[in-house]
């Protein structure tokens, strides 16, 4: 996106954006910084073991953001009104305040989406639930006459819950989500599906 001298975004004589054409950074998807917590707790043959995570920072450049934002299906603050003319926050390419009027079409196919770069690109900060086991170990006097030393019944999940604090409420963002499949792939998405919830049940017996 180009802009002034002193950080204003510049418009066209159309009301809208002006882009940079030259390749420019716009963002890094690195995190600053990533930690986990794994907390136990344990009653007599009972047990649960849990897995949060926190990731702060790094950017992600997200076309789903963009494509439901301009689309109006993401209840933003200022939600894009069908039947109203906007007149985009910036300057005209002589310095003055941008004073021309687009549509709403225009605000959002040609600005949130299919606009600049720079308006999909989110911080990747995410709170997360990614595990959570749930146990019970069947006692001794229950198994003393069977063959079996120990008998377990476990159940679990992963991606349970997670937050990603700077995207809108609606669009339950996951920033774990890739749309390239590698590793040196990260904070690009480009209309990713859905990540998906995983529940499994589990049998741990000794002999």
């Amino acid at each position: 996106m180009l802009k002034d001298t002193n950080g204003n975004r510049v418009v066209g004589d159309n009301g809208q954006y002006l882009t940079n054409n030259t390749p420019t950074i716009i963002g890094d998807p690195n995190p600053d910084w990533t930690t986990s917590l794994i907390p136990s707790l344990r009653y007599k043959n009972f047990s649960l073991t849990a897995q949060l995570q926190y990731r702060h920072g790094g950017d992600i450049y997200s076309t789903t953001s963009g494509a439901l934002i301009g689309r109006g299906v993401v209840d933003t603050d200022n939600p894009i009104c069908r039947e109203c003319n906007y007149i985009l926050p910036g300057v005209k390419q002589d310095g003055t305040p941008n004073d021309i009027a687009i549509t709403a079409t225009n605000v959002g196919f040609q600005t949130y989406f299919g606009g600049a770069n720079e308006l999909s690109v989110f911080d990747g900060t995410t709170i997360r639930l990614q595990e959570l086991a749930f146990s019970y170990e069947l006692p001794n006097s229950l198994i003393d006459k069977t063959p079996f030393g120990s008998f377990q019944l476990s159940v679990s999940g992963t991606n349970l819950w997670y937050k990603a604090i700077n995207f809108h409420d609606d669009l339950n963002y996951d920033t774990n989500s890739s749309s390239t499949g590698v590793g040196n792939g990260q904070g690009i998405d480009f209309i990713t599906g859905p990540s998906a919830r995983r529940f499994g049940f589990s049998v741990k017996a000794t002999f």
